[in-house]
């Protein structure tokens, strides 16, 4: 087995494998938030991201510190974001006809709060009783079935996104429309090849180096044909404008006077199977780890602590994570089993929250979309 202390020799790979893991957790924390936060939702896209970014931080910092093994990485997941976004859209349908638009962000934020605070107190509750084991005996067709759904969600999801629909009112004819197929093929096809040239070369910087040559090439692509940052914008291409340039709101006393609860309470179901999936994920993730690294991890151990993690992000509002298997398995690959890893992905996203939103609204759809 790999030693999991952190000695001068492999300071460095931590360092690299921890870069790298930030900057990806950042880039999935603007797509989540891109994700959830579409269309009505849209102007609340930073506060979004900040959102995004306190979960990956919140897991990140607690799995990294507390997990069976050290070279474990936590953060934000798909399938749970896939899930809210398709809450949120609903909430957002049933609001009422004089909820301003401030009330409805706050009652689909108020939302994530709930469903991440309630995930992480089941997760805490299954490792404490020792139930980690039972998702074993779940039957391979439910587990791939259900998956495959959530990818599906986020397969519709991105292409809302590049082409500007709402999430739930996704149709395939409406793709096809004047001027539609420029906002949403390029992204179709650099999802291809980001998934291809992955499959092709395993190496930890394959994606980092695609997602910064592919938006090099967007604006190459924009300046090339006479387009300035404020079209791009105007156009609807980037992230932004933003409205604030700070990324976290805090949900305080006063903020949630201005919540639906009828639309909260109606989304029961879609929180229980977030909770649900989260648990059959996370125990699914872990024993991939188990087999890549070949020994064996504690799922109780890591059960109760992705519920803590949870636990305190709800608490901020940050989204519902876990351990991530892609990205311990990279870290893995490159010899920095140690628990300095996620600290420094940690570091990053916390940087990322601290810069604002300026930086961040210049980020491109096609390659948010791409990513998703």
């Amino acid at each position: 087995m790999k030693s999991t202390i952190t000695t001068p020799q492999s300071a460095i790979p931590s360092l690299t494998s921890g870069l790298v893991i930030g900057v990806l957790e950042v880039a999935l924390a603007i797509s989540f938030a891109a994700l959830i936060f579409a269309g009505p939702l849209a102007p609340f896209v930073p506060y979004g991201i900040g959102y995004a970014l306190v979960g990956a931080i919140a897991g990140g910092t607690v799995i990294a510190l507390f997990t069976s093994w050290p070279g474990i990485i936590g953060g934000n997941q798909d399938v749970p974001a896939a899930i809210m976004a398709l809450m949120a859209a609903a909430i957002s349908g049933l609001m009422p006809a004089a909820a301003t638009p401030e009330e409805t962000f706050i009652t689909v934020v108020v939302t994530i709060a709930i469903t991440t605070f309630i995930s992480g107190l089941f997760l805490l509750g299954t490792g404490y009783f020792h139930l980690g084991g039972l998702a074993r005996f779940l039957p391979y067709p439910v587990v791939g079935g259900f998956l495959a759904g959530t990818g599906w969600l986020l397969i519709t999801g991105a292409v809302s996104l590049m082409a500007e629909l709402p999430g739930d009112q996704f149709q395939f004819s409406a793709l096809f429309q004047t001027g539609m197929i420029i906002r949403w093929l390029p992204g179709v096809l650099l999802a291809i090849v980001f998934m291809v040239v992955s499959n092709r070369f395993d190496h930890y910087l394959v994606l980092p180096i695609m997602l910064l040559l592919s938006t090099i090439m967007f604006f190459f692509i924009a300046w090339a044909n006479g387009y300035t940052l404020a079209d791009l914008s105007a156009g609807g291409w980037l992230l932004g404008p933003f409205a604030g340039e700070g990324l976290w709101q805090p949900v305080t006393p006063a903020t949630l006077t201005m919540v639906y609860w009828p639309a909260v309470l109606s989304q029961a179901a879609g929180i229980a199977a977030i909770v649900l999936v989260s648990t059959v994920s996370l125990l699914l993730n872990a024993g991939g780890v188990e087999l890549v690294v070949n020994t064996d991890i504690d799922l109780d151990k890591e059960l109760r602590v992705a519920g803590v993690a949870n636990m305190f992000s709800g608490l901020f509002a940050g989204l519902v994570g876990f351990q991530q298997l892609s990205f311990s398995i990279l870290n893995y690959k490159i010899g920095a089993s140690n628990r300095l890893t996620g600290m420094v992905g940690v570091a990053v996203c916390v940087l990322a929250l601290v810069a604002g939103a300026s930086l961040l609204a210049l980020f491109p759809k096609v390659i948010v979309g791409a990513l998703l």
